[in-house]
Order: C-alpha cells, then structure tokens, then sequence
C-alpha cells in the first residue's frame, strides 16, 4: 500500500504539520487544507518548508537515517528522513507559523 498525501507529520516532537507530494503547491490550498485538517485554534499564517523526503512506514532504528535519532528510538514506529533529490522524493511540508497570533487573537 502506498503512501497516501496529504499526511500528518510531527515535526521536532511537537510541531505538527501537513506534508504534501510535490513542490510550488498553491499557498491558499495548503492552508485551507491545513485548517481543514488542523483540530487546534487555526493560525492566520502558514509556514512552507520544500524538500526532499522518503517515509518508512516502520522503523525502529532512526538514527540510522536521521542524526540523532528521536523519542521513539528502539520502538517500532515510521519517519520521515531527508534524501538527495530523485523521481517522487519532493515535498511541500506546512505548519502553522509560529510567529502570527492566532485567529482568536486576532478577533478579540
């Protein structure tokens, strides 16, 4: 079975996101997926990252792969790892940013 897009990732242990097939994937798209998505107070702005990844729907030795390893280290889980650039390995990650208050601020 193959990856279906877009997913959910978990980007440095507690920043979640959305990452999608591909690269210049239309910005209104990506947050209006993001906020259908998202079950936590929406942010006005999104944050984009473009890059190459592979997903192993089960690892258990990430360090392997990625510097460092991560929490789940010796427990079988999945990742996402960055790879050199090849033939389906582009992908548009986003986030809410961090930076921009959220919507409910905004409005109070």
């Amino acid at each position: 079975m193959s990856k279906q897009y877009p997913a959910d990732i978990i980007i440095h242990d507690d920043d979640w996101g959305r990452i999608h097939l591909g690269h210049n994937l239309d910005r209104d798209m990506l947050r209006q997926e993001l906020l259908e998505a998202n079950v936590d107070t929406p942010h006005v702005g999104i944050t984009v990252e473009e890059g190459h990844f592979r997903y192993l729907p089960r690892v258990k030795w990430c360090a392997n792969y990625i510097m460092g390893g991560c929490d789940q280290e010796g427990d079988c889980h999945s990742h996402w790892y960055p790879v050199k650039p090849q033939p389906g390995s582009a992908m548009t990650v986003v986030t809410w940013d961090k930076q921009t208050p959220a919507l409910v601020d905004q409005l109070t």
